[in-house]
């Protein structure tokens, strides 16, 4: 079987040991598969199967036309993940809603992979409140407080991921701008607190396979980390029914249980870490098999 990855013509090109993907596709070579890395529309490629792998938070039309020629696509319906597009929890200025709040990039991963395809802009902040204040979490679970570090007001571009969030004990503290700013959006924050800890859960799929991790951290803003500890649970139906209504063939949901109920975070389509996972990925690779239909399975 010939499995074709499509990349962003402007995407590392080939692989780089950037991608999860890359190790799922050392374990379908060991299984006898031929797996090609494309850059751009090429044209006279063949294949059995091909993964939608362009790593924009919008995939653009020209990339899903493309990909819809072959005979089978995973993620081709995936082709919006943008907060705005995905969030449950969205809070506007005038919204009833009373409680604490986090600040977002509307675009996945901070709006890096933008940066790079299209040379855009990251998004900017104004008087910036990230770790800025001294915020008194008001959980159901349980009382903790927050020491937020203060930072200048200087106007800066983001750098690093985890800046693109900020914790504000209420919406009527986000900065103007912020609302007028279509980079940017406001969710209802609604961690999972365990033991004064935070938690964060980490889906993944691919057709039939797939495996949910929980890691817990000391900072409100969990992300998988090789220094945290990280354990295999089990996966929630709602996730699943999620991971279906987003037409999930592969990748990541990233989510925290609030009230017995999943709070969905972000859907990741081009998960990173080329180095990464191994025992996931020979998990994961397997599931390749639910979309290939075999001869035995051809009737006249």
């Amino acid at each position: 079987m010939k499995i074709v990855v499509i990349q962003h013509e402007k995407d590392f090109q080939g692989e780089q040991r950037v991608y999860f993907i890359e190790v799922i596709a050392r374990c379908w070579r060991e299984a006898g598969h031929e797996v090609v890395f494309i850059n751009g529309l090429q044209k006279n490629i063949e294949a059995d199967l091909a993964i939608m792998h362009v790593n924009l938070s919008v995939v653009p039309d020209e990339y899903v036309r493309y990909a819809m020629q072959f005979p089978v696509t995973l993620n081709l319906s995936v082709t919006d993940i943008r907060k705005r597009t995905i969030s449950q929890y969205l809070v506007e200025p005038n919204d009833d809603y009373d409680g604490d709040v986090i600040v977002k990039t509307d675009k996945n991963c901070g709006g890096i992979p933008e940066a790079k395809i299209y040379n855009q802009a990251l998004p900017k902040r104004r008087s910036v409140m990230r770790f800025a204040r001294k915020v008194v979490r008001k959980t159901r679970n349980a009382g903790i407080k927050l020491n937020l570090i203060n930072t200048d007001s200087r106007r800066y571009v983001k750098t690093e991921y985890r800046e693109s969030f900020s914790v504000f004990e209420h919406k009527d503290q986000v900065p103007e701008y912020i609302w007028n700013d279509e980079d940017w959006i406001v969710e209802q924050f609604l961690p999972e607190i365990e033991d004064s800890r935070f938690v964060i859960r980490n889906a993944y799929f691919l057709g039939d396979k797939m495996i949910c991790f929980k890691t817990v951290g000391s900072d409100p803003i969990v992300k998988e980390d090789k220094h945290l500890r990280s354990k295999k649970i089990k996966m929630p139906k709602k996730i699943i029914h999620l991971r279906n209504k987003f037409g999930l063939d592969y990748g990541k949901i990233d989510f925290v249980m609030n009230n017995e109920e999943p709070v969905l975070l972000d859907i990741g389509k081009t998960i990173g870490g080329g180095d990464f996972g191994r025992d996931t990925a020979i998990i994961l690779a397997e599931g390749i098999h639910s979309y290939l239909v075999t001869e035995n399975e051809v009737c006249s």
